[in-house]
């Protein structure tokens, strides 16, 4: 079980089976489950390769808080980046929402400190038939088909008492050779740096991948995007991925 404050009973944290679907890339597998470290709920970060089934990383993921860590889940997308979602939990923070963004660089993964993504606000009590305070198997974590420098994470914090809530997040983990339109507003000039998000700041560089990946309301209303009229040869970019909305 994994404490969560005041005197109601400690929220079960399930056992250490894989509950959440694994990830591939390269050829390798990428898979997170439950562990109990020192008396604590943390996650047990593995990476094997898919045809010999050698562990290329088998790590422990503990929250420098002394926060609990459980029934977390993964992705992975081209670029080697990694999220897990999981729920956090203490004595003073009730079950809430969490994230934490990884990357693998030369054989070795590491990760950001967990990111609250959703605070849970009581305590939470359902008990089940055999009297356990039963909590999670419902945390998904996927890379956006459309955008794979987009990550969705959906994960349970307690919305009132005793009731669960499901928190859905968009994690954006741009990469170095992006520019990504940052703007929401119709009839926006594509030559204003202020429209864009870029790891320089600024307009986009030539060979950078272009990602509009907004619009003022994703059900159907367009985005218009001004195109200065410049010689050939002035705007040369790797690629342009559009998301959402009609560019004019």
């Amino acid at each position: 079980t994994v404490d969560q404050p005041g005197p109601a009973q400690n929220i079960q944290a399930n056992d250490a089976l894989f509950s959440a679907n694994t990830g591939v890339h390269n050829g390798q597998l990428y898979a997170v489950h439950s562990i109990e470290d020192m008396g604590l709920a943390a996650v047990r970060f593995m990476r094997t390769d898919v045809q010999t089934g050698t562990v290329l990383e088998n790590s422990i993921i503990v929250d420098p808080m002394s926060r609990a860590l459980t029934f977390p889940s993964i992705a992975v997308n081209e670029f080697d980046n990694v999220v897990i979602g999981v729920t956090g939990t203490s004595t003073t923070e009730s079950a809430s929402s969490y994230a934490m963004i990884g990357k693998t660089v030369g054989g070795i993964t590491s990760f950001d400190v967990p990111m609250l993504l959703k605070a849970g606000t009581d305590e939470y009590v359902r008990l089940d038939s055999l009297g356990r305070n039963r909590w999670g198997d419902y945390s998904a974590t996927t890379v956006d088909p459309a955008d794979p420098s987009i990550f969705w994470t959906v994960q349970e914090f307690v919305h009132l008492a005793n009731n669960a809530g499901t928190q859905v997040t968009e994690l954006i983990v741009p990469q170095s050779n992006e520019a990504r339109w940052a703007n929401t507003v119709s009839n926006s000039p594509f030559d204003d740096p202020t429209m864009w998000q870029t790891s320089h700041g600024g307009l986009p560089q030539p060979l950078e991948r272009l990602v509009f990946s907004r619009a003022p309301d994703p059900a159907g209303i367009s985005m218009t995007i001004d195109f200065p009229i410049q010689p050939p040869g002035t705007y040369v970019y790797d690629s342009a991925s559009i998301r959402q909305g009609d560019i004019r």
